[in-house]
């Protein structure tokens, strides 16, 4: 039997998709282990203990939190919030020292909703939903906070670690708390043989959901991407088609992705501007701008190993969610081209990309290809935009491509295509 119980709380406030899959995973990481919900209203989930409308608050937070500790007959107890998924992982770390908070550092934020629906980003901080400890520790130290609270104390405003014990001492985590309240309680973390918090780090990460109605506000580290090991793109984790029109068509498991083009599809771009330029059987592909990866999969199918770069939000959704519902072997690589080091590759594809960087640009990816690239595919507009950064045309690529073997241009009513061929490399 486990010596771990897991207290789970919750306001109610969270709306109800999320709130019903984070339970899901809840319920799986568990295996099996008691889960102990205090909520303010009833629910049909673990061992229910309603407590009736308390409101949202700190005072809130920490009843709930403490009443669920005190219902727990285990040694340990694990914090876990309605808005984050934990791996297994988790909840089977056992503390190494019974007189610290531990805190597990791998946890990353996930945005759902807006702009940003589904990047994940990176700040090492100790919170509650992360908490894993001794239970009459935690009992003794939340009942200390609690009774600041309700001797007209207030919770520091912006102050890292007010909440979690053990990570401040009273004096930081509270303000306008009574003289004869602070001297007659412990000052946790002042003295190094009270309470203090330590870190720990599992392989697999927890993710914290930010849904803009966190009671912790907004945040939003700087160590940014859309895809997360072992999670994956995170609208594959909670099975719903990323928000946006599709600018590549994608049929993922028989289900038809909402397609932005009806005509000039990929399909058909693949068919006659890019496959007919197509003659060894396999190798590495790498496609620079590869939105939500229609040509690496089609590369795939021929025998290729294939590397898809790109760096827009909407793109990398979509083709994380098409290789998480229907994996393939495409890599994807969150980065701008210019900024990209190209590995070895047969062939390269610019599909619609290269006049949108400078001409500057284009010379030192060209410098790259040299080294790099046997064969170099471009599909290319046949007129101009003035919003083009570099022209289109096929001379101009000639004259960028000197010193190449180029290859026949299909021509097309809006495109053309054509290759080029390094003759530095075999």
């Amino acid at each position: 039997m486990s010596d771990t119980s897991i207290v789970y709380y919750t306001d109610g406030s969270l709306n109800q998709f999320l709130f019903k899959k984070c339970q899901e995973y809840l319920f799986s990481a568990a295996e099996g282990k008691r889960i102990i919900t205090v909520s303010q209203a009833p629910m049909d989930f673990g061992d229910n203990i309603n407590m009736g409308a308390l409101g949202r608050s700190h005072h809130s937070l920490f009843l709930q939190a403490l009443t669920g500790a005190k219902a727990a007959t285990t040694k340990y107890i694990a914090l876990a919030e309605h808005d984050c998924v934990y791996h297994p992982e988790h909840f089977n770390w056992i503390p190494p020292d019974d007189k610290l908070f531990w805190y597990n550092v791998n946890h990353w934020l996930v945005e759902w909703g807006g702009f940003n629906s589904g990047m994940y980003s990176y700040h090492r901080r100790k919170v509650m939903s992360q908490l894993i400890c001794e239970r009459n520790i935690f009992i003794e130290a939340i009942e200390e906070k609690l009774l600041m609270l309700e001797h007209s104390a207030g919770i520091r405003r912006g102050q890292p670690g007010a909440c979690e014990p053990g990570v401040c001492d009273n004096r930081k985590a509270f303000v306008d708390a009574k003289k004869e309240m602070l001297a007659s309680q412990k000052d946790v973390g002042k003295d190094r043989h009270d309470y203090r918090a330590a870190p720990f780090r599992t392989i697999n990460p927890n993710l914290d959901i930010r849904h803009k109605t966190n009671f912790s506000g907004g945040r939003r580290a700087k160590d940014r991407r859309y895809s997360l090991p072992p999670w994956g793109g995170f609208h594959s984790v909670m099975g719903v088609v990323p928000p946006g029109a599709w600018y590549q068509e994608a049929t993922i498991n028989n289900d038809v992705m909402p397609a932005q083009r009806q005509r000039d599809t990929n399909a058909k771009r693949w068919e006659g501007f890019i496959s007919p330029f197509v003659e060894l059987t396999s190798g590495t592909v790498t496609d620079l701008g590869c939105n939500a990866g229609f040509y690496c999969r089609k590369f795939i199918e021929r025998g290729f190993k294939a590397i898809g770069v790109e760096k827009a939000p909407d793109a990398l959704r979509h083709a994380y969610y098409w290789e998480g519902r229907d994996p393939r072997g495409v890599k994807i690589v969150e980065s701008d081209i210019n900024n990209y080091q190209i590995t070895a590759s047969q062939y390269v594809l610019l599909a619609n990309v290269h006049y949108w960087l400078t001409p500057a640009q284009l010379q030192k990816l060209i410098k790259q290809l040299r080294e790099q690239a046997l064969h170099v595919v471009i599909v290319s507009r046949r007129q101009g935009d003035p919003n083009h950064l570099s022209p289109c045309d096929v001379e101009f690529l000639r004259k960028l491509f000197v010193g190449w073997t180029r290859h026949r241009v299909i021509k097309g009513g809006k495109h053309f295509s054509t290759m080029f061929t390094n003759p530095d490399l075999r």
